[in-house]
């Protein structure tokens, strides 16, 4: 499975095409979900923009974390939370 199809997925909370374990995938990414929508509010107060992104990214302990692994790249992880947080703040305008 290509990253990309993997992001798409999760944002997508189309869990069960990844893993057998969804429930409990599913249960942990509700949580993960709520911290960024959180972080979105919090450095987005006015809009509905993503630009805050980058920035805060680049300086969490996940994107700093990657440099010591080789299946994973800080951008990916940018990437996916970038894909996460914009798939729930759209997800009405997707699904009506």
């Amino acid at each position: 499975m290509s990253f990309d199809t993997l992001i798409s997925l999760l944002a997508e909370k189309r869990i069960d095409e990844i893993h057998e374990q969804s429930d409990e995938i599913d249960t942990l990414l509700d949580w993960i979900d709520d911290g960024l929508l959180s972080l979105h509010n919090s450095n987005n107060p006015e809009g509905n923009t993503l630009e805050w992104i980058d920035d805060y990214f680049a300086k969490s302990l996940e994107y700093l974390q990657t440099q010591y692994y080789k299946d994973i790249t800080g951008d990916e992880v940018r990437r996916l939370g970038e894909r996460c947080i914009f798939w729930h703040t759209n997800k009405f305008r997707f699904t009506n």
